[in-house]
Order: structure tokens, then C-alpha cells, then sequence
């Protein structure tokens, strides 16, 4: 049988291993959304830049005699 300060050291790891478990559960989930939102930003820029260029390209057309 193990002594009571190392019963109570086990049960106190035992905790902080069970606290960083859910801890890298959420950053694993956060990790999950911003890569989603990584994605879906430089979607929306990508679609941006598009826009500028045809726009770009459209003025040029009508300055041309």
C-alpha cells in the first residue's frame, strides 16, 4: 500500500492529467474551427481579388478609343 503523501500526489496527477486531456480536446477542436475559418477567409479573398480584376479589367476596356 503506498504511503498517504503519495496517494495524494497520484490522485493530484490523476487530476491535472484528467484537466489536460479536456484541455487538448478543446485546442484540438479550436484547431479544427480556425483552419475552417482559415479556409473560408482566404475564400472570401480569393473572390475579392477576382472581383478587383475583372473590375480593373472592365475600366481599362472603356478608357481604350
Amino acid at each position: 500500500m503506498l504511503p498517504l503523501a503519495s496517494m495524494l500526489l497520484k490522485t493530484q496527477v490523476d487530476a491535472e492529467r484528467s484537466d489536460a486531456e479536456a484541455i487538448r480536446h478543446t485546442v484540438v477542436e479550436e484547431e479544427v474551427e480556425v483552419k475552417l475559418k482559415q479556409a473560408e477567409t482566404q475564400h472570401l479573398k480569393d473572390d475579392a481579388q477576382k472581383d478587383l480584376e475583372h473590375v480593373s479589367l472592365s475600366r481599362q476596356s472603356r478608357k481604350k478609343p
